[in-house]
């Protein structure tokens, strides 16, 4: 016999295999009787006769251990204990069973269960204990484990499945090794939570709150924000099934109150210290909202970013920072502009866009910077993580002596650069500005240096300058 259930009740036939039921207790209004399925659960149910009529008044159905105690309210109690829970298939036999005449029986108030691994959207929890009690159509309760911990409530009705999460505590593991997406935005519930602290990756992102509800073809996210003491973040958007396939719409605002923090947050450590910025996003993509699909990306990026300091820092940085991945790019300039460069480059202020189209971005990055001023354009290939860009490099002599100097020039020679700025209007600029191109992988970049034009030598000419 199957019951043609998910785990774990999918192994089914050892389950019904040996059914056997005697009373325990009875009188004219009141019989106690004890069932056992074999091994794996008993239960123990009351039927009561107030009338002409025997009615079950209460009862609790034990699976994977015997306990065989009534329950104080009426109804039957379903208590569970096992290894293993997938809550992804369950949830979607509840999707089978509205669209047929299946509906959870009213009898059934109360269900809790020990759960030794629980899967939820490919992703394993461990040890998780859940209480659920029945008021009408609605399911009140509590989560408690290791890595999550909260009240919920959870309503079930076709097509307008309501699920609510007031949590603690959150802890997002990673998603588990080879598993492949399946969900469909057309399942997905009305969902509202709210988690006091969510911890990533061994990271912690505060408050965060989500909510969302389906629409035609799918669902729309109406509210994803976090706050933090590095940032908050706002963001909105949809995700539908369309032409056979699944995409994604998305709206992104971003404050950074601590930049490097954030980055630190956003998956790249070690690349920028301090300083403030802003982001603004609109994308749209092929795939889920949490699995960004990049050589199907289009969309615009706009940012900006005030007193920070890019770090020499080491491999690896997030695909979408890839647009102003100057990671590879700065370790040559700190190399091939040390006196100016130092250990890092502070910069006073950062603008840039991007401009995408199936993954393949068209950038405007301008960084202007204590030691030197940086103008970047071209294109970048986020599926690929590949350059082609072009570089401009004026370093601005006139804020140290010492750091000019040791540039270019012997001191004397860069003494008499720094009276120049300060005595004439006329900029050095055009004679320090240096143009170089960047091509191949985000990794491993080809940073080439463009040749100046040479210029005839003029005689007999003199300019005229400007005194201030």
């Amino acid at each position: 016999m199957s019951l043609g259930y998910p785990v774990p009740l999918a192994k089914s036939a050892g389950f019904m295999k040996k059914v056997t039921a005697r009373t325990l207790k009875s009188n004219k209004q009141r019989q106690l009787i004890v069932v056992n399925m074999g091994r794996r659960a008993s239960g123990l149910f009351e039927f009561i006769k107030p009338q002409q009529s025997w009615t079950f008044s209460r009862g609790t159905l034990d699976i994977g251990h015997k306990r065989r105690r009534l329950p104080k309210t009426n109804g039957l109690h379903i208590s569970a204990t096992a290894g293993y829970l997938d809550a992804d298939a369950w949830y979607y036999q509840v999707i089978k069973k509205q669209r047929g005449d299946g509906e959870v029986p009213a009898f059934i108030t109360r269900i809790s269960g020990n759960i030794g691994a629980l899967d939820i959207f490919n992703r394993r929890y461990g040890k998780t204990y859940i209480d659920l009690s029945r008021k009408r159509n609605v399911w009140y309760g509590s989560v408690r484990s290791k890595r999550v911990r909260g009240q919920m409530r959870l309503a079930f009705a076709p097509k307008k499945n309501d699920f609510r999460f007031n949590l603690a505590r959150l802890v997002i593991p990673d998603p588990k090794p080879g598993a492949k997406d399946s969900h469909d935005p057309r399942n997905v519930p009305i969902l509202f939570l709210k988690a006091a602290s969510v911890r990533y990756q061994n990271k912690e992102y505060g408050a965060v709150r989500i909510s969302g509800w389906p629409i035609q073809h799918g669902w729309r996210l109406s509210r994803f924000d976090i706050n933090n003491k590095a940032m908050s973040l706002k963001s909105t958007g949809k995700w539908v099934w369309r032409g056979g396939q699944q995409w994604s719409e998305n709206n992104l605002t971003l404050t950074a109150h601590d930049l490097g923090n954030t980055l630190t947050l956003l998956g790249s450590p070690g690349f920028v210290k301090g300083g403030k910025g802003d982001l603004m996003a609109r994308l749209r993509w092929r795939g889920a909202p949490y699995e960004m699909h990049y050589p199907s990306m289009s969309g615009v990026v706009e940012f900006k970013a005030r007193s920070g300091r890019f770090l020499q820092v080491k491999e690896g940085i997030g695909r979408m920072l890839g647009v102003l991945n100057i990671t590879s790019i700065m370790r040559y300039l700190i190399f091939d502009f040390r006196p100016i460069f130092g250990k890092g480059f502070a910069f006073k202020k950062l603008d840039g866009n991007v401009s995408l189209v199936r993954g393949k971005a068209k950038t405007s990055i301008f960084i202007k910077g204590k030691s030197a001023h940086l103008d970047i354009r071209g294109d970048v290939n986020l599926a690929a993580e590949t350059y082609n860009l072009v570089m401009g490099v004026t370093p601005q002599l006139a804020g140290s002596v010492a750091g000019a100097g040791a540039l270019l020039w012997n001191p004397a020679t860069a003494f008499w650069l720094w009276l120049s700025q300060k005595m004439f209007k006329r900029k050095i600029d055009k004679k320090t500005h240096t143009l170089y191109t960047i091509k191949g992988t985000w990794k491993d970049p080809i940073i080439k240096k463009i040749p100046k034009p040479k210029t005839a030598p003029t005689k007999n000419k003199t300019e005229e300058v400007e005194f201030e």
